[in-house]
């Protein structure tokens, strides 16, 4: 059963799983919602409650108005803060996958102090993405995608092209046409870029806060991901000093199907 938190203009959808003493916040990637975190209940039930979101324009969160200015991340922060205040919790621990992991990053810089720990799983924000910015931010660059939205045929010859010169790996062709083989697919990645544009962690912010406030960190990779690759974690990995740790996991970026796995680590000490 989904519950509902609110914000200025911004509405997110919510389901409850477990009920443990301590809070494990989910967010989940793009093309998926809150039910991938099922699978997380049987293992994480007697340590955390799980609040498991749908982000903006998946699952069962209403689709922000286009003319609302992009979430940022103290728009996260204000509803998470919310959440604790209704449930009178003051501490919370993060669990987010691909694009739920920018999330996460940027809630470390807007709220260390309440912060305990922090599991990462193929997280999303840890490079810039030019292509993202340059459709989100730019008139010429909305543009060009709105055209591809309804008339894609060119952009897949050259991702066909781009495979073909071993530019792109043929795992990221199969993962950007299932993300983008339909016209509601496409119209959904232009929206999300759009809503999340101001989500932008800054790296050595994030590093000095989990330092400073002793934040356990947990990175997970898939040793096959070529979405995410594993490589990218040491960008802030390095960063970290005695309470971070990268696991790689053999498989590729769906890493959720290995939520034993990563339970396992999530409820060592």
């Amino acid at each position: 059963m989904y519950q509902q938190i609110t914000h200025d203009q911004f509405t997110l959808s919510y389901r409850i799983y477990g009920d443990g003493p301590e809070v494990l916040i989910a967010f989940h990637g793009f093309g998926c919602d809150a039910t991938d975190f099922e699978a997380f209940e049987p293992l994480l039930k007697e340590k955390y409650t799980i609040y498991a979101f749908d982000l903006f324009y998946h699952g069962e969160s209403p689709a922000p108005d286009e003319d609302f200015p992009p979430a940022n991340p103290s728009v996260m922060a204000h509803m998470i803060e919310k959440l604790l205040w209704k449930d009178k919790r003051v501490k919370f621990s993060i669990l987010a996958y691909s694009l739920g992991g920018r999330i996460a990053l940027c809630l470390v810089q807007k709220l260390p102090h309440r912060i305990n720990e922090v599991f990462l799983v193929a997280p999303d924000g840890l490079k810039k993405e030019w292509h993202e910015d340059f459709v989100a931010r730019t008139f010429v660059g909305k543009m060009i995608y709105k055209r591809l939205i309804n008339h894609p045929k060119t952009f897949f010859s050259l991702i066909n092209f781009f495979v073909s010169i071993k530019v792109i790996h043929p795992k990221l062709k199969q993962f950007i046409e299932l993300n983008l083989d339909s016209v509601d697919k496409r119209q959904k990645v232009f929206n999300t870029w759009r809503v999340f544009r101001h989500m932008r962690p800054d790296l050595s912010v994030v590093a000095h806060y989990i330092n400073t406030k002793s934040i356990r960190l947990e990175l997970f990779f898939g040793k096959y991901d070529q979405i995410i690759q594993p490589k990218l974690g040491n960008r802030l990995h390095k960063r970290v000093k005695r309470r971070s740790k990268l696991h790689l996991l053999e498989t590729g970026h769906q890493l959720l199907t290995k939520a034993e796995e990563i339970s396992k680590v999530i409820l060592k000490r």
